[in-house]
């Protein structure tokens, strides 16, 4: 008789054990989804900052107003593209239709996040002013001719990373 309760258990504890390993799965597919997601349009939308950021420099020393002017616009518009990306309640939103249209069928692995709301958001806000006057205050500076053509890509990577660092703190939930 000790042997039966000992064999329930043993069943109980495989069930549970299944039952986990499909909710890891399912976590782990919707965290990966959006995080690849997100890695491949903020890599999109940083070579475009870049690239833009070098061909106004490019176009100023030329003299080609028209094009510093196009390529200010553009620039602007990679600007607003981060920023809407990088704010959770638009950028975080998209991220999530997607991720439910690949993974909508297997339900949904939800965590609480790290800060409250007001706080994530007031620092989302001031991780966005800092890093837009970087990338303006070091595009400005191209254009006065302060910071050589030459030195663009690597003084923007001293304020890049530390933003995609924060960003992605910022942005994680909470495990455990």
């Amino acid at each position: 008789m000790g042997h039966n309760g000992a064999d329930k258990r043993d069943e109980k504890g495989a069930e549970h054990f299944q039952q986990l390993q499909q909710q890891v799965r399912k976590y782990a597919q919707n965290r990966t989804v959006p995080v690849l997601l997100s890695l491949g349009f903020f890599t999109l939308i940083f070579v475009a900052i870049s690239q833009f950021s070098r061909l106004t420099g490019v176009a100023w020393l030329s003299g080609r107003t028209t094009l510093v002017v196009i390529s200010i616009v553009l620039l602007a518009i990679s600007m607003a593209a981060l920023i809407f990306l990088a704010t959770p309640r638009w950028g975080g939103r998209l991220i999530e239709r997607l991720s439910r249209r690949i993974y909508g069928s297997s339900g949904n692995a939800i965590l609480k996040p790290r800060l409250n709301l007001r706080l994530q958001r007031s620092l989302g806000y001031a991780l966005g002013v800092v890093f837009g006057a970087c990338v303006l205050g070091s595009v400005a500076l191209g254009l006065a001719g302060y910071l050589p053509l030459k030195y663009m890509q690597p003084i923007s990577a001293i304020y890049v990373v530390p933003f995609l660092v924060l960003l992605f703190i910022l942005l994680r939930p909470a495990v455990g």
